[in-house]
């Protein structure tokens, strides 16, 4: 979903005179998926999450989704998020990313090393090839680092620093190449309700890029602005969503800049109490 640039507490608590309501049970996407820089926050334990894009077809005044946006699309025409199949533990930790072509089939996949229910390592795979593997590093419950590695040579791609703010929310994201040398620092705003706000991507005390969300009621963005700073080019997006009885968005047709473009399609699989 989404066009893009270049965790979870279940509790029960006991007073001496009543239980106090279960917390509803949320999913996070993000880490190890598209949304990273934009995370969504699901109703319920989902177990799988399928979405696929397409794009937008007028028919008849009615918009429907067309042909599927393909990767050279992505390529050439639009930054937009990949399609995906993720699966999720019970504890909504990712195990799988898949990431699909305009056939169905995964151009590459991510797999997750968990270790006592936290992720400690992943390993990107193309055409049954590791090509890449990154390793955590933890500052007591928080991922502080990771190095990313190449399989082959097992020498240093790039590593980041990972900075969070009182509730727990990424606050900067510290890039460094392979000879350790600084290159985007990325800064993310949140509302009050812990819903991404906006970002930066800057590199040399420059922003470059800077994207900036407006949510619904629901939690998901209802409007995006893509700002490049490089070439004073902004894009703006509205998106329009149908719901499951979960709440969480099944479909969703987005507008750029007023135009209908992409319509999105996902299904769910929900873990059962």
């Amino acid at each position: 979903m989404k066009r893009i640039a270049s965790l979870l507490v279940l509790a029960l608590l006991f007073s001496c005179t009543a239980q106090e309501p279960k917390p509803e049970p949320k999913t996070v996407v993000g880490m190890f998926t598209p949304y990273y820089y934009f995370p969504e926050i699901l109703n319920g334990k989902v177990k799988n999450l399928k979405e696929v894009n397409y794009w937008a077809k007028d028919d008849n005044g009615t918009i429907t989704a067309g042909m599927r946006i393909t990767v050279a699309d992505r390529d050439s025409l639009i930054n937009w998020t990949d399609d995906i199949d993720v699966s999720f533990d019970e504890n909504g930790n990712v195990v799988t990313s898949l990431h699909l072509d305009e056939n169905d089939q995964p151009f590459g996949q991510l797999t997750v090393t968990l270790e006592n229910g936290k992720p400690t390592g992943a390993s990107w795979m193309v055409k049954d090839t590791i090509r890449n593997y990154s390793k955590f590093t933890y500052d007591g419950e928080m991922i502080s680092r990771f190095d990313r590695y190449n399989a082959q040579t097992d020498s240093l791609l790039a590593s980041a620093d990972v900075t969070y703010n009182d509730m727990g929310m990424k606050e900067t994201l510290q890039w460094y190449n392979a000879d350790g040398e600084k290159t985007f620092l990325v800064n993310f705003n949140y509302d009050m309700d812990g819903l991404a706000e906006s970002y930066t991507a800057s590199r040399n005390d420059t922003v470059r890029i800077k994207m900036s969300f407006v949510s619904n009621e629901e939690g998901f963005f209802k409007e995006q602005t893509v700002e490049d700073m490089t070439s004073n080019e902004i894009d703006s997006y509205t998106y329009d969503y149908t719901y499951d009885d979960m709440g969480n968005w099944i479909s969703y047709i987005a507008y750029e800049d007023g135009k209908p473009t992409v319509v999105a399609k996902r299904t769910y699989t929900y873990y059962t109490e």
